[in-house]
């Protein structure tokens, strides 16, 4: 028999969905649905309407002194709670499976994802080495003062070297071409000629000096048109080298001509070693109509110089001496001007 706690009043006569003692769960929750003053009541007309509010005073009266009556006055609706939504659900049991979720496919993705960690370290590691060798053993590759490129490296250090010693970006430009073109006639030298661009930065001023060969003062256009073999010398143009560097040295050089032109000239007289596009371009003329002095200096027992002997320019480093000391009319003005005409 069930027996209500000390204090309590069960109403038999309510209905169970609106008992508050009835057995559902403690936890449900009670919602009130209606009120005893309906929204339907402020429809009615008349007498009826005036009578309804006064009921509705009197009983909202009594449940002043007893508030309980409030409660059960007013119509309740039960809802459901999470305990009898749980009741009310199948749960699947749970499933033993012998299989291991890191073996088959999954070892393999694990294997793969490995490697790629693997050899993504293995590379960050390689070029984190070559870059920190490269920053203490390797050579500069920017410096305070400018940068000097040249396709050979040993004119670019010279090059590099007069920049160290506080001069321009032309002497440094002029040493290095000078130097290429003892180290490489093949393609640069003092019997030819150029393009030099300035840009000075602190007149803001652009200038180009051009200092290509030209033909010589005796040739006319008539003369192209006959045979030139008995004069030779008039195919020969005027070289314009040494002409531009020192125009480009007076206008923007620093450190004395003489010291510019002297530290190409130790090039010639110390010597180097031979390149190899050097090398292939002298293979190219091996079997050509060239003459007895060019031979005996590049060709030496009928063969091209190999890459990496080492050889020196003597009779280089003696004109650039010259073109030190007494200037460059030395170059176009002295005995030399005529060997070059008839070789």
């Amino acid at each position: 028999m069930a027996g209500y706690p000390s204090g309590c009043v069960a109403d038999k006569d309510a209905n169970p969905e609106t008992t508050l003692g009835s057995a559902y769960s403690p936890v449900d929750y009670m919602s009130i649905t209606s009120f005893p003053r309906l929204p339907e009541d402020d429809a009615m007309s008349g007498e009826n309407t005036l009578k309804s509010r006064k009921d509705d005073d009197n009983v909202l009266s009594e449940q002043d002194t007893d508030p309980d009556l409030f409660l059960k006055s007013a119509r309740l609706q039960r809802l459901p709670s999470s305990a009898s939504d749980l009741a009310s659900h199948d749960i699947a049991p749970l499933q033993e499976t012998s299989r291991d979720p890191f073996t088959d496919e999954c070892a393999c993705q694990r294997d793969g994802l490995t490697v790629i960690i693997t050899a993504c370290l293995t590379f960050a590691t390689g070029v984190t080495v070559a870059l920190i060798m490269q920053i203490y053993f390797g050579d500069p590759q920017i410096f305070n003062q400018g940068a000097v490129v040249t396709d050979v490296a040993q004119c670019t250090s010279l090059g590099f070297d007069v920049l160290g010693k506080q001069g321009s970006s032309v002497d440094a430009a002029i040493t290095a071409a000078l130097c290429l073109g003892i180290v490489h006639p093949h393609t640069s030298g003092i019997g030819g000629g150029g393009v030099m661009l300035v840009h000075d930065i602190r007149k803001n001023e652009t200038r180009v000096i051009d200092f290509r060969e030209t033909a010589p003062s005796a040739i006319h256009e008539e003369m192209l048109q006959t045979n030139l073999d008995h004069t030779p010398g008039l195919l020969v143009g005027v070289p314009g080298m040494l002409s531009g560097m020192h125009q480009a040295h007076q206008l923007y050089g620093r450190m004395p001509w003489k010291d510019v032109v002297t530290m190409a000239a130790d090039v010639a007289r110390n010597g180097f070693n031979v390149t190899y596009d050097l090398a292939e371009a002298l293979s190219k003329v091996v079997h050509q109509n060239i003459s007895d002095a060019f031979r005996d200096l590049f060709l030496p027992n009928g063969q091209a110089a190999r890459s990496g002997l080492f050889t020196r320019r003597l009779d280089l480093a003696s004109i650039l001496d010259a073109v030190a000391d007494k200037g460059i009319s030395e170059f176009y003005s002295g005995n030399l001007t005529q060997e070059m005409a008839t070789a």
